[in-house]
């Protein structure tokens, strides 16, 4: 039996909806991957993508998958380089 109904939706429709209705939208702020990050680099991430709150996540670390709409999450390594850069 298939149950349709319970699936949720992929997380890129959740990021292209919200961005969609002027919530974050993380596109712009893709140029900022690769660079070291730090609290400058954190409030250009907001600027950019019309972010409310900015969750930083570090190499190993666990994160909720609670779709947040005015969510950015920036994730780095070890040598605090950029990886990622998602609303959500």
């Amino acid at each position: 039996m298939f149950l349709g109904g319970c699936l949720a939706p992929q997380s890129s429709d959740l990021r292209e909806r919200a961005a969609a209705a002027g919530h974050c939208d993380d596109r712009s702020a893709q140029t900022l991957l690769g660079r070291t990050a730090n609290a400058a680099l954190g409030a250009e991430v907001l600027r950019l993508s019309r972010a409310r709150h900015l969750e930083w996540i570090a190499p190993d670390m666990i994160a909720t998958t609670a779709f947040n709409p005015w969510r950015i999450r920036v994730s780095y390594d070890d040598t605090m380089a950029i990886l990622a850069i998602r609303c959500g």
